[in-house]
């Protein structure tokens, strides 16, 4: 998943899940882990927000 955030990092959880072949939640959990880990964290306002890698 990080790879994919690598490669568009305006991604949203549904593409994400899509691309990988998980579910949103599989998503949701992967991505707290990656916040929590220093890795990367959201950017931007509710409207045009990105993941910025770390």
């Amino acid at each position: 998943m990080y790879d994919l955030l690598l490669e568009n990092p305006k991604q949203t959880k549904e593409d994400i899940a899509e691309k990988a072949g998980i579910s949103r939640a599989t998503v949701t959990r992967s991505l707290q882990r990656l916040v929590e880990s220093g890795k990367i964290r959201r950017t931007g306002s509710n409207k045009t927000w990105y993941w910025e890698i770390l």
